[in-house]
């Protein structure tokens, strides 16, 4: 029996893991990594607020920014700091309260000529690029690698974290770039609290990185595109929006799409 159950093991499939610890004490305990869906966003609590797709719907039932609401980690500001700027541009300064006691740097920078060559930056965004060096570390299973975006839609002004791809394969410590949009805050500074969200990690597997995985074709649409494209609006459409709901549409139109698909659904 039990080499039988060491057999089957070998084959068994591990569930993919992810791991965040900090190497700084208490920063788990007081300021963790939090699950995405446990923001709380008071414009999801609105009522005058109108989705674009729903018409008449709360965007918070809109499904693509709903789903985008509830999916991966973020990462909070682990202590405060305070960042400054006087309008030119350029230059900043900032404060923290504390050190870390096992970590040696919390705030530097990205040059602008480490960026300007990159990218073009955004209106009313400082050159510099301010990077938060947080005690945080990541590991995984080789089969994930983690999306990093900013946290959209959380009324956050001030800044703006840089997206791309992060490998547990070979990085480690997680940083966290920021677009600073406040470029004249005076002598007081912009303070960001501890615990803010700073950046969304949404885990993704390795092989949607590879080109290889999957067919693209782009052409024109056929006749039995048309027909599917007849049943999608009529399916969302057909109900009074007083009387209907997102969860009705969505159901209706995953039947229209079914039904019109072949058994490559293309």
């Amino acid at each position: 029996m039990e080499v039988m159950n060491f057999v089957l093991n070998l084959f068994k499939k591990k569930k993919p893991w992810i791991r965040f610890f900090s190497l700084e004490p208490g920063i788990a305990e007081c300021y963790p990594v939090i699950p995405t869906h446990t923001i709380k966003r008071q414009w999801m609590e609105g009522k005058d607020k109108r989705c674009p797709f729903m018409g008449s719907q709360n965007s918070a039932n809109c499904p693509g920014i709903k789903q985008l609401c509830r999916t991966g980690y973020v990462v909070t500001a682990p202590m405060d700091f305070i960042i400054q700027t006087n309008g030119d541009g350029t230059s900043f300064s900032y404060e923290i309260p504390n050190q870390f006691s096992r970590h040696t740097n919390y705030i530097s920078n990205h040059d602008p000529s480490q960026v300007m060559p990159l990218i073009d930056s955004p209106r009313d965004t400082l050159a510099h690029i301010i990077k938060l060096e947080t005690p945080w570390r990541v590991r995984s299973s080789d089969d994930i690698v983690l999306l990093q975006q900013p946290v959209w839609w959380n009324n956050e002004s001030r800044f703006q974290a840089v997206a791309g791809v992060f490998d547990p394969r070979y990085a480690l410590q997680v940083n966290i770039q920021l677009l600073w949009h406040e470029l004249n805050t005076g002598e007081e500074g912009t303070l960001v609290k501890a615990g803010t969200p700073l950046a969304q990690f949404i885990p993704i597997p390795r092989h949607t990185l590879e080109k290889t995985w999957y067919d693209m074709t782009i052409d024109t649409a056929k006749e039995k595109d048309w027909d599917l494209e007849h049943a999608f609006n009529y399916s969302i459409r057909a109900e009074y929006m007083v009387h209907d709901n997102v969860q009705g549409r969505i159901k209706r139109a995953m039947k229209a799409i079914k039904f019109h698909s072949d058994g490559e659904n293309r």
